[in-house]
């Protein structure tokens, strides 16, 4: 991709948008934005100009010293592809998803959501302290918040009836787990939130010493916001946004045919990255078998060794007694035997200590019961 390509690229729409159709994130598209000089729009520019604002677009300029002219991703491209291609038949065979208008009957995780908060607005209702109540509201569910409810609800239901298991995460309560092709894929459905600066109401100035300053919150979009929490890799798209172009209702079947493709997409990964521990278990345990079979013969030549030292050392003994012996007897006695049995005591320690006066295959099949862990040293 040239500069100017990626330049027309990211001015023709959102980051994230343009990322996806790479298999990279918002965030490795601006780096290679950066890396190739790239001006792209800055935080919030979509949303100014969706609004209506009139916007500047930054003009190219002209490469640097040193900048490259293009870019090469081919091992993204095919990720991408390969995404595309597992999910455009579902998105085919799921067809459209109808967000129902009102819920009658909630999927069983929704309805759950909405008896814990209706449990908590009563137990608000029945407190009599007006300050811990005045802490403690709860608010009822918002528009927004509702047609969450029912698009998820419209969007669980089309994953169960393609056999996939639903259920809730269990460290983030709003979170949903879909469990396909035994696999576990964790996403949920958000109000897009942006930070908003408002001046201090009248209870805030009465505790704060700067009654000018401005104070920072998050306030509600009005959009849905579709994030998928498991990294799959593969270059499947993980957010959806929706807009007044591409409402939600529009957006649920990618979402679905997204979930489905990455539940056999994930499985695939499990059982290579399982087929590579399990050849990295044997190259290991054949590794650890070479060792201690190369110690095991180290230790039977050192036994081996041991023996032609034993023989040359009774050579030497033997010599050292022929030459006793060849001097004039005595009848002395030294400690508590005499010079002749001194003598009688060397040739049978000889005797005994050489291992030429054993027959082979005893000597061998010492040698053979020595082990890797017969030398401790």
């Amino acid at each position: 991709m040239t500069r100017e390509e990626l330049y027309s690229l990211v001015w023709e729409m959102p980051m994230m948008h343009a990322a996806s159709k790479y298999g990279l994130s918002g965030n490795g598209l601006a780096k290679i934005c950066r890396r190739l000089d790239v001006p792209y729009p800055s935080r919030g520019w979509w949303a100014k100009k969706a609004a209506g604002k009139k916007l500047r677009q930054t003009p190219l300029p002209k490469p640097k010293s040193g900048t490259p002219r293009a870019i090469n991703i081919p091992v993204r491209e095919r990720e991408a592809q390969r995404s595309v291609t597992h999910i455009a038949p579902l998105r085919k065979e799921l067809g459209a998803i109808t967000v129902p208008e009102r819920l009658a009957k909630a999927h069983p995780i929704i309805a759950g959501w909405r008896a814990e908060h209706e449990r908590r607005r009563a137990d608000a209702a029945r407190e009599r302290d007006p300050m811990i109540r005045r802490a403690f509201v709860v608010p009822e569910f918002t528009e927004t918040e509702r047609r969450m409810h029912r698009a998820l609800h419209a969007l669980l239901r089309a994953l169960e009836q393609q056999g996939a298991t639903i259920g809730a995460a269990e460290r983030h309560p709003h979170r949903i787990v879909a469990t396909i092709a035994r696999e576990d894929i964790e996403f949920e459905i958000r109000e897009k939130l942006k930070q908003l600066k408002r001046p201090l109401n009248e209870d805030e100035r009465r505790w704060s010493s700067d009654r000018s300053r401005l104070v920072t919150e998050l306030v509600g979009t009005g959009r849905l916001h579709v994030v998928i929490h498991t990294w799959s890799g593969g270059g499947f798209k993980r957010e959806w946004l929706e807009s007044d172009a591409h409402p939600i209702e529009t957006l649920l079947p990618d979402v679905a045919a997204t979930l489905l493709a990455m539940g056999p997409h994930l499985a695939e990964v499990r059982r290579e990255r399982e087929e590579e521990a399990r050849r990295a278990e044997e190259r290991r345990r054949r590794a650890e078998e070479e060792r201690r079979l190369r110690q095991r013969d180290a230790n039977r030549w050192r036994r081996f060794v041991e023996f032609a030292r034993a023989s040359e050392e009774v050579r030497q003994a033997r010599a050292f007694l022929v030459e006793l012996r060849e001097r004039p007897s005595s009848d002395e006695v030294a400690g508590d035997r005499s010079i002749e049995e001194w003598l009688d005591w060397a040739e049978s320690r000889a005797a005994a200590s050489d291992p030429l006066k054993r027959d082979m295959p005893a000597l061998f099949s010492e040698i053979a019961e020595v082990t890797e862990w017969t030398y401790r040293d």
